[in-house]
């Protein structure tokens, strides 16, 4: 996935669009080359033609997410006690 497409994928998720211009607009990008982005994802099962989120994108979001957050708090826990990273290993 390249950045422009995390980029689209980013912004429905936290705004949901309709109009692939509004959204080419947002992203400060061509239409053409929103629309082939678009166009991407839908093969690749990230959103449906409604240019909606399908359940692939939101369960990569939760997974990325919580890897962030278990990076985060490994690095945070370190500190205070280094026993706990060893605990959180099974998450």
């Amino acid at each position: 996935m390249n950045k422009l497409e995390s980029d689209i994928l980013n912004r429905l998720l936290h705004e949901p669009f309709t109009n692939k211009r509004a959204l080419a607009d947002v992203l400060r990008d061509s239409l053409e080359i929103v629309n082939h982005e678009l166009e991407n994802l839908m093969n690749e099962g990230y959103i449906d033609k409604s240019i909606h989120l399908t359940d692939k994108a939101l369960s990569e979001f939760e997974q990325k997410n919580h890897n962030v957050l278990l990076s985060w708090l490994q690095g945070l826990v370190c500190e205070w006690c280094p026993s706990i990273p060893k605990c959180l290993k099974g998450l």
